[in-house]
């Protein structure tokens, strides 16, 4: 949750070198710790190809799953991530609106992440709360179920606890194997071609 939040909430996205997976460390100098890009690009590649819950299969795949949607998203609909005023909070209504983090960006990817799970499977679940989208069909890029106008949270947080809704619907299409397309954050206007086993990542 908190990955898909900081690759989608407006500012530069940040990916730490390996944190594509599950790192378990701390600050200097334990984060600086020689990266296992075999154990990464291994991660990746199955990322390509997984369904289903996020939660089912291997860590690492579904936080690659995470990562690997995000930057396709930010991919497919650049002027909506990096261009002014392109965020949006989504109104929701109902007993456990604060439980939920949602809002789109330049209005045609929108992110959901569920927060305080504890307390809300506490309260019960989601109960009555609803969001509204905006128009459109809303196909989420993890479980490709689709979703229209005012929508039962509990829908769309039904198999995992994220979602990332796109009107696309949103297909990752990543580089060939060997070969990636990097956004340099820094400079908008630059791609670059990196050889880091199919892995895709903002350089800064």
């Amino acid at each position: 949750a908190l990955k898909l939040l900081a690759l989608t909430v407006p500012g530069v996205p940040d990916l730490y070198q390996g944190s594509e997976i599950v790192v378990r460390s701390l600050v200097d100098p334990d984060n600086r710790r020689p990266v296992d890009w075999e154990r990464v690009a291994s991660a990746v590649g199955h990322a390509r190809e997984a369904n289903g819950p996020l939660l089912d299969g291997d860590e690492d795949v579904a936080k690659a799953r995470v990562v690997l949607a995000a930057l396709a998203a930010r991919r497919a609909h650049r002027d909506g991530y990096l261009g002014r005023d392109t965020y949006r909070p989504l109104v929701a209504e109902g007993s456990g609106t604060d439980h939920l983090v949602a809002f789109v960006r330049g209005g045609e990817t929108a992110t959901l992440v569920t927060r305080w799970t504890v307390r809300l499977e506490r309260q019960g679940g989601w109960g009555d709360t609803t969001v509204q989208l905006p128009d459109g069909r809303w196909t989420d890029a993890f479980t490709g179920a689709v979703h229209e106008g005012t929508v039962p949270v509990a829908d769309v947080l039904r198999v995992d606890p994220i979602a990332l809704p796109d009107l696309g619907p949103l297909i990752a299409t990543l580089a060939a194997p060997g070969t990636v397309k990097v956004l340099h954050a820094a400079r908008q206007d630059l791609e670059v071609l990196m050889p880091v086993a199919g892995l895709v990542t903002p350089v800064f």
